[in-house]
């Protein structure tokens, strides 16, 4: 069999070129192709263009706007099968919202026993006992609580090591300011005597 609906090509009855398309062999289907079309593709495609410059750009924005979405929509649902198990939306619907302050915007699943992103798929508790809903404020609140000298999530900050300057640090065991000051000067701070400059 030359092709799956074909025995030869419905123009030039020939069985030893490969099938191309439309039950046409390569030859006879760039033949038509040539015929219906006979500008180039790119000049083609610039004609039109600059015949309607603006139909064609909303719509490609309509396409990738839809394309984008559709990504977006596969992504979330592979996202919420893999941390969650697939019950975030149902978490969410029996929540009704944020459980702290009622919020019903920008929503977080999060894991009572802390155990979510922490360690792997297959050991997560992702029943919906163990399950709550918290928006991003209350979420961040649960897992940061902002004790002094610790920084996101509760973790230790290191601080500036000139003394008496509680800025995080930035590089060269020094806050941003104090990093540049020793870029300028090869001293962090202008009149301390206990940072000797480099040579």
């Amino acid at each position: 069999m030359w092709a799956r609906k074909y025995a030869h090509c419905i123009e030039c009855g020939t069985t030893e070129r490969q099938h191309y398309g439309g039950g046409r062999c390569a030859r006879c289907y760039n033949r038509k192709r040539t015929r219906e079309h006979p500008e180039p593709g790119r000049a083609r495609s610039r004609r039109r263009y600059w015949a309607n410059p603006e139909l064609l750009r909303a719509q490609s924005t309509e396409y990738h706007r839809t394309h984008r979405e559709q990504a977006n929509l596969r992504n979330r649902l592979r996202r919420e099968e893999k941390d969650f198990a697939g019950n975030r939306r149902a978490v969410i619907e029996r929540d009704g919202g944020c459980i702290r302050c009622g919020a019903t915007s920008k929503l977080i699943v999060h894991h009572i026993d802390g155990q979510g992103g922490k360690v792997p798929e297959r050991e997560r508790n992702n029943a919906l006992e163990n399950l709550i809903t918290l928006c991003r404020a209350c979420h961040i609140r649960e897992h940061e609580p902002r004790k002094a000298g610790q920084g996101p999530w509760g973790l230790p900050t290191p601080r500036c090591s000139v003394p008496s300057c509680p800025n995080p640090k930035h590089g060269r065991g020094l806050c941003r300011s104090h990093y540049m000051e020793w870029w300028r000067t090869g001293r962090p701070c202008p009149r301390s005597s206990q940072w000797p400059a480099e040579e």
